[in-house]
């Protein structure tokens, strides 16, 4: 299980060291990752040195739009093989000198041997530090610092900006290619209406946070993960105009799953393809028929694309 270090804690061993954001753990953010881990070999404990939220939100006063929860970041770290994760608000190092960076966090905190970062990294006040800047501080302080170079797809720098405006845009096949994996909800499942268990459709209803990016509005081809089993499911994320219910969520159908109720339990609901906008049935019984038609759609889009099973 991965160590979580907070702000000043030490590291009990010698580490070798990923720094960034890594607010989306895409594809450019692995490739620094696993260097750490892969360079650490048995003496060096792979960690990161990430933060709680993208210093855009401070410095710039943009509304946070997370990409993973925490959670989902620590299980994803897991995988890949970090054994120790520090992460800070960025306001608790944000006024720290590239030198006091290097020194106190990288050198003294976490015992640093090895460091890795993006060819765009910055770091210290008014990130007045580089990537050419750690590597200097790192030699004097006897640690190696390595920069990657960006990880590109079709000739474009893979990025969590860019990632989310696919995202808000309903391309979630973009999405899951810079990501390396579906862009998923996974969060509780609430009570709603209960007007899909009238119609035979009944849906897993999950609020989806502030914090987080929201996709665009209208029903997804999707697969949905309940205990050790995979559904082929159809989601829609929106207001529901059909019954109004005013905020926005994510509603899934898992035509397939037959079981008891979910309400409590986070589900991990992957979107696949985006099918349609939400649109407005003047009665129930068109609802259930396009929520069925749906669901067909998602089912044939997945069985011939997704290896899910």
């Amino acid at each position: 299980m991965i160590k979580v270090l907070g702000f000043m804690d030490c590291s009990s061993k010698e580490t070798s060291v990923a720094l960034g954001c890594f607010d989306g753990l895409h594809l450019g953010h692995k490739e620094v990752i696993m260097q750490a881990v892969k360079m650490s070999y048995s003496s060096l404990c792979p960690t990161v040195f990430t933060f709680s939220n993208t210093p855009k939100v401070k410095l710039k006063g943009k509304n946070p739009s997370n990409l993973l929860t925490f959670e989902d970041k620590i299980e994803i770290l897991n995988v890949w093989g970090i054994k120790q994760i520090c992460q800070v608000g960025f306001s608790d190092v944000m006024n720290f000198s590239p030198e006091e960076f290097v020194c106190t966090i990288l050198k003294q905190n976490l015992k640093a041997k090895k460091v890795f970062c993006g060819f765009n990294y910055h770091f210290g006040k008014n990130g007045k530090g580089d990537a050419e800047t750690l590597i200097k501080l790192c030699k004097v302080n006897d640690i190696e610092a390595y920069i990657t170079d960006p990880v590109k797809i079709d000739n474009v720098n893979i990025s969590s900006t860019l990632i989310k405006e696919y995202i808000g845009n309903g391309d979630v096949k973009k999405a899951k290619d810079m990501l390396g994996r579906y862009f998923s909800l996974n969060f509780v499942v609430v009570e709603g209406k209960k007007l899909g268990r009238k119609i035979g459709t009944p849906t897993l209803n999950q609020w989806i946070p502030e914090d987080f990016i929201m996709p665009k509005f209208g029903v997804y081809a999707s697969i949905t993960h309940i205990g050790e089993n995979i559904y082929c499911s159809v989601t829609n994320i929106g207001t529901n105009p059909t019954t109004k219910d005013g905020f926005p969520k994510a509603e899934t159908w898992v035509p397939e799953y037959i079981g008891k109720d979910l309400y409590g339990k986070k589900i991990k609901v992957d979107l696949i393809e985006y099918l349609r906008e939400e649109k407005k049935f003047s009665n129930l019984n068109e609802l259930k028929s396009a929520v069925i038609n749906d669901a067909e759609i998602s089912k044939n889009i997945i069985k011939k694309n997704v290896s899910y099973k």
